[in-house]
């Protein structure tokens, strides 16, 4: 969906570039910014960080609890800390190429790693009940991408650079990211992909709970 919207509403990828480039310039945003090289060190502690936020469990009373797991947290604490900057000697931002090399490496490990352990048991429950549901969820993901689609595009004028990864964060599907950066030939969706996302995780999270105690 996120390859082939462009495609069907005629959006003009080389403009929304250009456009999303004159937006982070008159805003001065990233001005005269000097990135340091990559640091392991650095991402270990976002990494240790991110996982003590995550399993932090915050009650919700008769509903429960939630928390925003590991992969929340740590993105939680990323964004926070970048966007703090430095803290004395520890500088959050590095360098993006070398960060988007990092991202692409990973998300080919991870994809590797959902096939390798999960393809015997997809193809078996696709002989079953579960192409039934593989349909329905192409269905909802299409679905709820379409109405994202039109109340970011069409109605608050989102640039769409930036809308396609703030749709993958809202779907929190890496591989969705993958394709609006694959897409747009830019690392520029991973901003919108970062500010969607823990919204997304605890939404997902809240409304699982809610589900689950007045449903279930």
């Amino acid at each position: 969906m996120i390859s082939l919207l462009p495609k069907l509403f005629g959006i003009d990828i080389e403009k929304e570039k250009e456009d999303y480039e004159k937006e982070v310039q008159e805003s001065g945003a990233n001005k005269d910014v000097k990135y340091p090289p990559l640091n392991f060190m650095v991402m270990a502690i976002v990494a240790v960080i991110g996982i003590i936020i995550g399993n932090i469990t915050i009650p919700l009373g008769t509903l429960g609890s939630f928390s925003l797991g590991a992969a929340g947290g740590v993105l939680l604490a990323a964004l926070i800390l970048s966007y703090i900057g430095k803290i004395g000697t520890l500088n959050f931002r590095m360098d993006p190429k070398g960060l988007g090399s990092m991202y692409q490496m990973g998300l080919t490990f991870f994809m590797a790693v959902v096939g390798l352990r999960y393809g015997y048991d997809v193809i078996h429950s696709l002989m079953g009940s579960g192409l039934k549901l593989a349909i329905a969820a192409v269905f909802v993901e299409a679905i709820a991408v379409l109405v994202s689609f039109f109340i970011g595009y069409k109605m608050f004028k989102i640039n769409w650079i930036i809308l396609s990864g703030a749709i993958a964060g809202g779907c929190t599907s890496a591989p969705g990211l993958g394709a609006a950066i694959s897409s747009t030939g830019s690392e520029e969706p991973t901003a919108g992909y970062g500010a969607a996302q823990p919204f997304a995780i605890l939404a997902n999270v809240l409304l699982a709970t809610l589900f689950f105690t007045f449903f279930l």
